[in-house]
């Protein structure tokens, strides 16, 4: 009696079987299907750059009084905060600068 292949039960049952259609294809085959298919998408639809009818135009509402000025309010204290944040800074220079002159003058 001839030996029998046995059945592989290793594969899994929710593998799929090698096809030869060309989008799952590797290589040249599968890169010239996809620009095929960009090709004709791209003469399908229009450019959207030339009609610029086919978008909504939207106006700018004026600011009411008073959001104007509570936007001005924060504007202000985000000055007023820059200003004390800099002037920290500079004086934190000129306490550096004059540790250093009365360490030259020690030594």
């Amino acid at each position: 009696m001839g030996k029998t292949k046995p059945a592989n039960n290793n594969i899994s049952q929710h593998a799929t079987p090698i096809s030869t259609d060309p989008s799952t294809a590797s290589g040249k085959a599968r890169v010239a299907a996809q620009l095929e298919l960009l090709q004709a998408r791209k003469q399908a639809i229009p450019d959207i750059t030339l009609t610029t009818s086919l978008l909504k135009k939207v106006k700018k509402v004026p600011m009411k009084k008073g959001v104007k000025a509570k936007k001005e309010k924060i504007y202000q204290r985000a000055l007023i905060n820059s200003e004390k944040a800099e002037e920290r800074v500079t004086k934190a220079q000129r306490k550096a600068e004059k540790k250093k002159m009365l360490k030259n003058a020690w030594d």
